[in-house]
């Protein structure tokens, strides 16, 4: 765990653009005043500052307190916590964004994956001078300090001019960040104190890691270009765009998304799917291992794609007929390591049979992987 605490807090992107809203203000200067910018801050005292990893907590010399999550790859760069030294003191929640959101668009909050909350664009007051938007919902604050304390990455849904996207940010350090938040304001041990709010916080059982992605705009950037046109390789056979029903994105880490989508024509009863990672602008359709009588082989279209949120497996099925009692399926468990999204075959079965007596139901086909020794 990386911990920086010191007189001159280091600089960010997001340092970078308040300075240049501002005017240039000269490094020696700058280095002089130790400012950090971030949706307005003033000036930090002495030791009122802390960085742990992608944590940030910074106090104005009238012990106003910021602690706020950063990601600079991402449009909606920040979300934090505001609250000044008074005793009654509320606590707002507050995000920044270089890119307005869309007026009549959500912000949709997830904890590992869960759905903790959703809030209306409309909710939100905005201060446009530094692009920031804010709520000061108790109930909302409570449940997002309790769930940020016991989660390990959160993700924000939200909706620019330039579409749909997904700001993750990593939540290591969070409660040492808001128990040092506490001690500047002289709050530790007190019933106010920011660390002890939201203990029984309640996480939606709606929605899990699975999002739905029903509109193009629901989409990264890049990977829009690879659904409608003549040359695209996920749009129809006549260009446009397929229908996007039964795909969903999951998020992975702090950084990686994975994205199933429709992808190409639909038969009879067999849908094809790509599926894609996703980390801040750099989109990959990935090859996904299967197993063959022949051997292995790598495929780019998983058929009539599922999810399973408890697994975290991936899993498809090209059935031979409309009844599903015979074909080919497959199941992927997701995981990462080493920063790189991975999906690996863990199962693989063919069923060449029609209504034979092992048909019912997929686990009872011939398995091909893992390889079953006599």
């Amino acid at each position: 765990m990386r911990d920086t605490s010191s007189r001159t807090p280091a600089q960010s992107p997001a340092d970078t653009m308040t300075r240049r809203r501002r005017g240039t203000i000269p490094a020696r200067i700058a280095l002089a005043l130790g400012i950090i910018a971030f949706g307005g801050l003033e000036p930090a005292a002495a030791s009122q500052f802390k960085r742990i990893n992608d944590i940030n907590v910074n106090c104005s010399d009238a012990v106003e307190c910021d602690f706020y999550i950063s990601n600079p790859n991402v449009t909606l760069y920040g979300i934090g916590l505001r609250r000044s030294a008074a005793t009654d003191a509320p606590i707002r929640l507050f995000f920044g964004t270089r890119e307005p959101l869309v007026a009549g668009s959500e912000l949709v909050l997830s904890i590992d994956g869960r759905v903790l909350e959703t809030i209306a664009a409309g909710d939100l007051a905005y201060r446009a001078a530094i692009a920031e938007y804010s709520i000061g919902d108790a109930a909302l604050v409570e449940a997002f300090i309790g769930a940020i304390k016991a989660g390990r990455t959160l993700s924000v849904s939200y909706r620019t001019r330039s579409g749909q996207s997904l700001a993750p940010f990593a939540l290591e350090g969070a409660a040492e960040g808001l128990a040092f938040m506490d001690a500047v304001q002289g709050r530790t041990g007190r019933n106010d104190a920011i660390a002890v709010i939201g203990d029984r916080v309640q996480l939606s059982a709606e929605g899990g890691a699975q999002t739905p992605i029903t509109a193009l705009d629901d989409l990264p950037e890049p990977m829009r270009s690879q659904m409608t046109g003549a040359d695209a390789p996920c749009a129809l056979g006549n260009g446009e765009t397929p229908d996007l029903a039964g795909s969903f994105a999951v998020p992975v880490s702090a950084m990686t998304t994975l994205y199933v989508v429709r992808c190409g024509d639909a038969f009879a009863y067999n849908t094809p799917y790509a599926a894609f990672s996703a980390a801040g602008e750099d989109t990959t359709r990935l090859a996904l291992a299967e197993m063959t009588a022949e051997g292995p082989v790598a495929e780019t279209t998983v058929w009539n794609a599922g999810w399973d949120e408890e697994t975290r497996t991936l899993s498809g099925l090209f059935k031979d007929r409309g009844l599903g009692d015979c074909g080919r399926y497959h199941r992927w468990a997701l995981s990462e390591g080493e920063g790189a999204m991975r999906l690996a075959l863990v199962e693989s079965r063919v069923n060449d049979i029609c209504g034979g007596a092992t048909s019912a139901e997929t686990g009872q086909w011939p398995q091909l992987w893992p390889v079953v020794t006599p």
